[in-house]
């Protein structure tokens, strides 16, 4: 699916094996070119191109359901919750903390979450069998869950769920009708045993995009701490850098 149209003597499946070894590894730059003999500058631009890449492809690989299929993902939710309420949810919805290495000055202390340290806050959307159907990721890691749902693209342009049919989320979204449905557990302490069976079968359907999540997490060691490195300063402005900080969390949700 990846165009094959550079010609700079290091050959194109060099640069796909540099990029999924960084990826997957976790590693710095300086290390992957000692692994493949490549400067590191190289290195630098090869993860860069590949990136670029995958971003080009990234809608044919992560998209919303047709209508006809929506039917079968409720009833994936309703084998996952053990319950057949559950039979109009049709994605669960979580948030993850990308531990990054933040640009310096005064908007650092903008990336630093509630956990106290800086990251990206990456949003995603799942189906009941783990398989991603949106991304959202940049928003800096102090931003809340809720805000970030708000200002996302699913929420602000109602793309998903259709009308009749819920996302599952957590504790940290709010329980929504509109502009689209999202269904939350009750808050703590429940009122009686209904509550408490009904937060029971919402967990168990949700926690599909907690797999979700940790099967990415094992496959793609850079998840959990992304350095673009020194070199990335030197040579980009801090747009470029901004502009980049996303695309390996959107690679490692794409492969």
């Amino acid at each position: 699916m990846l165009p094959n149209k550079r010609d700079h003597g290091w050959g194109y499946t060099l640069e796909v094996l540099v990029f999924v070894h960084w990826l997957a590894c976790g590693t710095s730059y300086r290390v992957v070119s000692q692994v493949f003999a490549v400067p590191r500058t190289t290195i630098h631009r090869m993860v860069h191109a590949i990136a670029d890449d995958l971003m080009a492809i990234l809608p044919r690989v992560i998209f919303f359901p047709e209508r006809d299929d929506l039917e079968a993902t409720g009833e994936g939710f309703c084998r996952l919750a053990g319950h057949s309420a559950f039979r109009k949810a049709v994605g669960a919805i979580d948030g993850y903390h990308i531990q990054i290495r933040p640009p310096g000055g005064v908007t650092r202390q903008c990336y630093v979450n509630r956990q106290l340290f800086p990251s990206l806050t990456l949003q995603a959307v799942c189906d009941s069998s783990g398989k991603f159907l949106d991304v959202f990721v940049g928003y800096p890691g102090s931003v809340h869950d809720a805000r970030v749902l708000q200002n996302s693209p699913i929420y602000c342009q109602q793309l998903y769920p259709p009308r009749g049919y819920a996302l599952l989320g957590d504790g940290g979204y709010p329980c929504l009708e509109d502009p689209i449905q999202i269904i939350t557990p009750y808050r703590e302490p429940v009122q009686g045993p209904v509550e408490a069976h009904f937060n029971r079968y919402h967990s168990k359907a949700r926690f599909i995009i907690e797999r979700a999540f940790g099967l990415m997490k094992s496959r793609w060691r850079s998840i959990f701490f992304f350095s673009p490195g020194a070199c990335l300063w030197r040579n980009s402005n801090k747009s470029e850098f901004l502009r980049f900080l996303p695309l390996p969390a959107l690679s490692c949700l794409l492969l």
